[in-house]
C-alpha cells in the first residue's frame, strides 16, 4: 500500500475516533421554546398568569403574580442583548392571605432525557436582575423549593419527576456539584448548575424536568426575575465513553494493519 493511501486511512481512523468521543462527551437536550421567542408579541402587563409556549406553571400561590414573556428586552438596567423576548416572573405577597401571603410561580418543562447512572447534567440559564424590583431570596447550595412557608428558595433546578417532583439534587445518589453566582441589581449572567449521579441513583430511567421559580416573601414587596436562553447538556457514563473510544481505537488498528499489507 502506498504512503498516501496509508496516511489517508490513518486520518480517517483518527477523525472517526475523535467524532465518536466528541459526540459522546456532551449531548444537548432538546428544549421547547428555550429562548422564549415563540411568544413574539408583547404580552399585556398585569397581575395575572399568562401561558408561555412549552412552559407550564410549576405552582401558583395566592396574592399578586405575573408570569409572561416580555418584549422589548432591557428593563431596569438588566436585559438580554440581541433578544426580543424573555420570560418574566413577578411575585408580590398578600399579607394575611392564604399560604401565609406567599405568592410563587415560574415555568416547568419535562425534557427528553432521563436519570442515568454515572452521568453529569449541566443546566444553563441566562438570568437578569431587574433593579426596579427586589430579587428573590435564593438558597444557591441546595435543590429545595420552599413553597407554602415562604423564605429563601431555589431559583431553578432539574426535577426528579418519578421521585415525586423533588429536586434532582435532593435525590439519593445525586450530588449538586456546583451552582454559579447570581447577578447583582441591574446585572445579567449565565447561571449554571451541575449535577452528578453515582452508579445507582434513585429512580434511574425516570423522567426529568426543568423548573424555574420565583417567590415572594411574607414581608411584602415585589420579587422579580428575568429569564432567557435555557439549555441542558448531559455527559453519559464513562463506560459508554470507553466503549466508543475502544471502538475507534480498534478501527485505527485495523487500518494500520491493512496499511502494512
Amino acid at each position: 500500500m502506498n504512503t498516501g493511501l496509508r496516511a489517508t486511512l490513518k486520518s480517517m481512523a483518527v477523525a472517526v475516533l475523535l467524532g465518536l468521543s466528541a459526540s459522546a462527551w456532551a449531548s444537548p437536550i432538546v428544549i421547547v421554546n428555550p429562548d422564549f421567542e415563540t411568544n413574539a408579541a408583547a404580552d399585556p402587563d398585569g397581575a395575572t398568569a399568562l401561558p408561555v409556549t412549552g412552559w407550564a406553571l410549576p405552582g401558583e400561590g395566592f396574592g399578586n403574580r405575573l408570569v409572561d414573556t416580555f418584549d422589548p428586552g432591557p428593563l431596569g438596567g438588566a436585559g438580554f442583548a440581541g433578544e426580543n423576548n424573555f420570560f418574566r416572573t413577578r411575585m408580590d405577597s398578600n399579607a394575611g392571605g392564604p399560604l401565609s401571603g406567599v405568592s410563587f410561580g415560574g415555568g416547568s418543562q419535562t425534557v427528553p432525557t432521563t436519570i442515568m447512572a454515572n452521568a453529569i447534567y449541566t443546566l444553563n440559564i441566562q438570568v437578569a436582575n431587574d433593579s426596579r424590583n427586589a430579587f428573590p431570596a435564593i438558597i444557591p447550595t441546595n435543590d429545595t423549593y420552599v413553597g407554602f412557608g415562604g423564605g429563601p428558595t431555589v431559583l431553578a433546578r432539574l426535577v426528579n419527576v418519578a421521585g415525586g417532583s423533588v429536586g434532582l439534587g435532593e435525590t439519593a445518589g445525586v450530588t449538586l456539584v456546583s451552582s454559579s453566582p447570581l447577578p447583582g441589581p441591574g446585572g445579567t449572567v449565565t447561571w449554571t448548575r451541575v449535577y452528578q449521579t453515582n452508579s445507582a441513583p434513585a429512580n434511574v430511567g425516570g423522567a426529568l424536568a426543568i423548573q424555574l421559580f420565583n417567590q415572594s416573601n411574607t414581608a411584602g414587596g415585589l420579587r422579580e426575575v428575568l429569564w432567557d436562553n435555557v439549555s441542558l447538556e448531559v455527559v453519559p457514563e464513562p463506560a459508554s465513553l470507553m466503549l466508543l473510544s475502544f471502538g475507534g481505537m480498534g478501527l485505527a488498528l485495523s487500518c494500520r494493519r491493512a496499511a502494512k499489507r
